[in-house]
């Protein structure tokens, strides 16, 4: 049964373009979103978790209380260097690879996490990321995914395109800040037609979620099970 919410939540930091991960230090790497508190339906023990894009490994502790087997990739080096001294862990639970291309075994994982991270990348980096996400999870797997939605704002949109060259895609520079980045915003079925029809949705939230500055931003939450190789 596809359940929905509505809420108010936490905060983020919008995402920057994908290279820049490589230069951030671990304590500039933004969050990641919120879990689904629904999240804890799916979990069993012993479970092997993937956290893509898990930066100094903020979930490590959730999902080691569940009894889960926790690994964590991110294309950030120094991320994952701070995540095995924080946690005493070894390149074998925290990893330095991208989201595209894991270098993992397929098949291998029961519960997979990305948050937020599709929206770094453009739309080939995306196709590929889901693709891997896909190869890496078992039969039955979850994937938990949490990405920003369209804003009610067509004219926006429109004169972003003219510099990002796809529609929903926008370059900003925080205030303050020596980089620039770019974020996706998905339409309401864009995300779950780029999964397809590999994922079956269980879970179907739209949470607002702010930023730093205290804007607030539509976002899409899905809890999606494998369902075919």
């Amino acid at each position: 049964r596809r359940e929905r919410r509505v809420e108010s939540e936490g905060w983020l930091n919008l995402t920057m373009i994908y290279q820049e991960w490589f230069n951030l230090s671990p304590e500039e790497i933004p969050a990641n979103l919120p879990l689904s508190e629904r999240i804890e339906n799916y979990i069993r023990p012993n479970d092997r978790v993937l956290d893509i894009g898990c930066g100094d490994g903020r979930l490590y502790g959730f999902f080691a209380s569940k009894g889960c087997f926790y690994y964590g990739i991110d294309v950030n080096r120094s991320a994952i260097e701070a995540a095995q001294r924080r946690f005493h862990k070894d390149g074998n639970t925290f990893l330095a690879t991208t989201a595209e291309d894991t270098g993992l075994l397929s098949a291998s994982f029961e519960i997979l996490i990305a948050q937020g991270i599709l929206a770094c990348m453009d739309l080939e980096g995306r196709t590929k990321a889901v693709e891997e996400m896909r190869r890496v999870a078992k039969v039955g797997a979850i994937l938990h995914i949490t990405e920003l939605n369209l804003l009610n704002d067509k004219p926006y949109y429109q004169a972003q395109r003219q510099k990002t060259k796809e529609y929903g895609t926008v370059m900003e520079r925080p205030d303050g800040t020596t980089f620039g980045y770019t974020t996706h915003h998905f339409s309401r079925g864009e995300l779950g037609g780029l999964l397809g029809r590999d994922w079956k949705i269980l879970v179907e939230e739209y949470p607002l979620l702010t930023t730093r500055n205290g804007n607030q931003y539509p976002a899409q939450r899905l809890i999606v099970q494998k369902i075919n190789c």
